[in-house]
């Protein structure tokens, strides 16, 4: 069966019939117009729509542009598209097996996600679609922990039985039963998997029934819906939802199966799409995983340092009518114990060793950004924080650079390298 269109960040899809490449695709009409409908139906609703997707014409041609979200879209008529992020590798644009493997290894650093999941093994078959390889997690997963045995639960029945268990319910029973004596109309504890830790499951794998198109996946989601045979799917999965009690420790092992039934169920990524137009959208800002990919990448590096996470202790306007304006939120505070103060923020652009006027096209909204944390996080002696400015990694441009503000305020600019293991690799010169 065929794959997925793939395509990277700010490429675009095309109506019609073409050649595809990473920069550009082309879908039949027909799911062309459902993608089209869904971008223009979210856009009439405001929202985030316009970070992720924008409808254009170019010399009569239309066309959907991605912009800086990245993951998986299924369209209802079964059209899978994938976004990639937009690398460079080597001076030329990476190539979608690259591109897979480092977009994969960055979500598993994403906060608050069951991505931590994915294991060296699954990055290294990045020649699958990622939607394979989150379903492949999930099964496996799932797979763990009926190894381990499913928990069960007592749940009443209240029912008339040809025979007697349980409670009678006298008052059901003169009136059900008058005609009746072999019956028994009883209240009962059965001892099930019916429980909605169990439907949730259920209901997530027959979604994913729906979705994967992978033949070990297949084989795997049949096996394990046998196991899940006596459970029926949810009837209300908000209701099944909001009745978890995470509280409890003996479904602790469901934890994390429970963030990637989430994930899939929801639609639960970073968006909120949905529509007719759609069966499935998980789409992340690159942004936030270049934040947390970095935060990543700066624990394994510094060690002994302090790194705290959107610090919001200072304003840019200290008072306005009795109040404070304008929070100030860098990415990362980080302080040694030798009383070294830096003050980070991670930016998910590309920069332009060619460019003069910027200074390699870096943005003049970051370095006043950056200039206001210089001057509002001083030290107590009156001197200004370390300031750097990370971005990802480019072989064009030297690994580290520095820009000077004034005289005493400087701010670093320095790359981080993409899809490798960072242990015991200490930043030069820090």
């Amino acid at each position: 069966m065929k794959g997925p269109h793939v395509i990277r960040e700010f490429g675009r899809i095309y109506r019609g019939q073409g050649i595809d490449s990473f920069a550009e695709v082309w879908l039949p009409p027909r799911s062309f117009d459902l993608l089209r409908d869904f971008v223009m139906e979210q856009a009439s609703f405001g929202g985030e729509i316009d970070q992720a997707f924008r409808y254009g014409m170019r010399k009569g041609q239309e066309y959907v542009q991605v912009r800086n979200y990245v993951g998986v879209i299924q369209l209802s008529d079964g059209t899978h598209l994938e976004v990639l992020p937009k690398l460079l590798r080597t001076g030329q644009e990476a190539d979608v097996t690259y591109t897979r493997r480092v977009f994969l290894d960055m979500l598993r650093h994403l906060r608050d996600s069951p991505f931590i999941d994915l294991d060296q093994a699954q990055l290294k078959a990045e020649r699958f679609p990622i939607l394979e390889v989150f379903i492949r997690t999930y099964l496996q997963e799932l797979d763990a922990l009926i190894q381990r045995g499913l928990q069960r639960s007592y749940i009443s029945n209240t029912s008339n039985e040809r025979f007697l268990k349980g409670k009678l319910e006298v008052v059901h029973q003169l009136h059900h039963n008058l005609l009746h004596p072999e019956r028994f109309f009883v209240t009962y504890d059965d001892y099930s998997l019916n429980n909605p830790w169990q439907r949730l499951i259920k209901s997530t794998l027959l979604k994913l029934r729906q979705q994967t198109r992978a033949l070990p996946n297949q084989r795997m989601l049949q096996r394990l819906m046998f196991c899940l045979d006596d459970v029926p799917a949810s009837g209300s999965i908000q209701s099944d939802w909001q009745a978890l009690d995470f509280t409890d420790r003996q479904y602790k092992p469901y934890h994390q199966l429970m963030r990637w039934s989430r994930v899939f169920l929801f639609d639960q990524s970073f968006t909120n799409f949905q529509g007719r137009q759609l069966n499935m959208a998980l789409l992340f800002p690159m942004e936030r995983i270049f934040e947390d990919y970095v935060g990543h990448w700066l624990r394994k590096r510094l060690s002994g340092w302090a790194i705290e996470s959107q610090h919001h202790r200072h304003h840019l306007i200290e008072d306005f009518e009795g109040r404070r304006a304008f929070g100030l939120r860098p990415d990362f505070v980080l302080t040694h114990p030798d009383g070294r103060f830096i003050i980070a923020d991670a930016k998910w652009k590309r920069l332009d060793a060619g460019k003069k006027h910027p200074p390699l096209g870096i943005s003049q909204a970051d370095l006043y950004q950056l200039y206001a944390y210089g001057h509002k996080y001083r030290l107590a002696d009156g001197s200004c924080p370390e300031l750097w400015l990370l971005y990802p990694e480019q072989e064009a441009l030297p690994l580290r650079r520095k820009l000077k503000y004034e005289e005493g305020l400087e701010i670093e600019l320095i790359g981080v390298k993409l899809g490798e293991d960072t242990k015991n690799r200490p930043i030069q010169s820090v």
